[in-house]
Order: structure tokens, then C-alpha cells, then sequence
């Protein structure tokens, strides 16, 4: 074996296996889903200024905290943060917590995997997620769900559209607030603690 050979096999660090969940991201998530529940059971919510509609600061504890625990974590923080929800919407609840939380977790860990991603490009990147995480996957989920679990029939695209309409202030609420955590927050707290 040459010298150089032995050089460029001393170079290489061993690769880190990769990590479905930590237990960092199991605390980040258990901790972040009881306050979630507790907002719920409380009925704590957020004025949104110049609106009559109220934000519902769980979803700041689900897209931070799934964001940053990961797949496993939203899972956590999905059902902690639906399960005490009116018994008909607990289900939907649960469901489109955990899908939305799960497509954030895996859009965010993307986004910070991105070669020479600077703090602008993922703040622009982190608010797109945002609307995506509420009209891609946190409302249709909660439909699709809801459809499926109850007698009465309604029109989907009726009750979607009249929602999304409502939940614009609270969408711009809550990308406004968790992007600024999110640059304020030191790099090394702002790394998804699953993967590798």
C-alpha cells in the first residue's frame, strides 16, 4: 500500500450511521407535545391583529418541534397535539398533525442538507415549507380524514376552501414567529437532531 493511499484512507472520517431518532429529538418531541396538548385542552389562542380569526399556537410547537426531532418526533408531537381535540375531530386531528409534521420534518432536514445553504436562502426555503405544511398536507389531511370518519357528507373543496381562507393570518402568524425563532436560534440548535 502506498503512502498516499494510507493518507487518503486516514482522510476519510468514518460516516456516522444514520439515525431515525435521538434521544434529544425523543425529549424535544415529548416536551413539545404536552405543551401543544395543554394549549388544546386550555383552548389557548392567538389574536391575529386586524382580523376577527384566532391562531392556534400548537401548530408553533408542531412545525418547530417536528422540524427539528424529526419523523419520529412529529409522530409524537402529531398525536400529543391532536388527541385532545372535540371527540368527532380527534382522529383528523391526530392524522394531519402527524402527515403535516412529518412532510416538515423531512422538507427541513432537505433543506439543511442543501450544499451552501446560507441562513436567507433557508429562511426563504422554511417559510415555503410553512405553506405547504398547511395547504399541502395539514388540511387535506384533516378532510380526507374527516371524510372518511364521519356519517354526514360534505363538500371537500367547499370546506377546504373556506378554511384556507380563514387560516391565511394564522399561516402568516405562524411563519413569521418560527422563521424568527429559527434565525435567531444559533446554528447548532437549529440542526435537525436526527439523521447523520
Amino acid at each position: 500500500m502506498s503512502n498516499s493511499q494510507m493518507e487518503q484512507d486516514g482522510e476519510r472520517a468514518p460516516r456516522k450511521p444514520f439515525q431515525w431518532v435521538t434521544v434529544r429529538g425523543l425529549l424535544v418531541a415529548v416536551v413539545f407535545g404536552l405543551v401543544a396538548l395543554v394549549f388544546v385542552a386550555l383552548k389557548i389562542t392567538l389574536p391575529i391583529p386586524g382580523t376577527e380569526f384566532v391562531s392556534d399556537p400548537r401548530e408553533l410547537l408542531v412545525t418547530l418541534g417536528s422540524a427539528i426531532s424529526g419523523p419520529v418526533g412529529a409522530l409524537i408531537i402529531g398525536f400529543l397535539a391532536g388527541v385532545a381535540d372535540t371527540s368527532e375531530t380527534v382522529l383528523p386531528s391526530i392524522v394531519a398533525h402527524i402527515v403535516a409534521g412529518v412532510f416538515l420534518a423531512v422538507a427541513y432536514r432537505f433543506w439543511t442538507k442543501l450544499p451552501g445553504i446560507t441562513t436567507p436562502r433557508l429562511t426563504v426555503l422554511w417559510i415555503l415549507s410553512i405553506v405547504v405544511y398547511y395547504f399541502g398536507a395539514l388540511m387535506p389531511a384533516f378532510f380526507l380524514t374527516y371524510r372518511l370518519t364521519t356519517p354526514e357528507p360534505f363538500d371537500f373543496w367547499q370546506a377546504y376552501l373556506g378554511v384556507a381562507r380563514g387560516a391565511i393570518g394564522e399561516i402568516i402568524l405562524i411563519a413569521f414567529i418560527t422563521t424568527a425563532v429559527m434565525v435567531l436560534l444559533p446554528r447548532r440548535y437549529r440542526r435537525p437532531m436526527w439523521g447523520n
